[in-house]
């Protein structure tokens, strides 16, 4: 008979298939000294990132009033060195 389950998931399956990632990618390492700056700094920037996007959705910061503030408070964090320092070891 008619799977219609079967259908929907394997039609899924073959449209999105082309645009997996590759999981053998990965962040290329960083030296040691760097290592433990940079988590410190991510881990900064997903706390902050976490804290505006819960107040963006529950509308306690305002996406126009607000955004340029939330760039700046990123750049304050470390966003641009926390990208330079990732771009550099890619670029290795």
């Amino acid at each position: 008979g008619y799977n219609q389950e079967q259908v929907l998931y394997d039609s899924t399956k073959n449209t999105l298939t082309p645009y997996l990632v590759d999981k053998t990618l990965h962040l290329p390492s960083l030296e040691e000294d760097v290592s433990v700056e940079v988590s410190e700094m991510q881990i900064s920037l997903q706390t902050y990132w976490k804290e505006m996007m819960a107040k963006f959705i529950r509308g306690e910061a305002d996406l126009d009033a607000d955004w340029d503030s939330y760039l700046s408070e990123l750049d304050n964090i470390g966003l641009k060195e926390y990208l330079a320092i990732y771009q550099e070891a890619y670029d290795r």
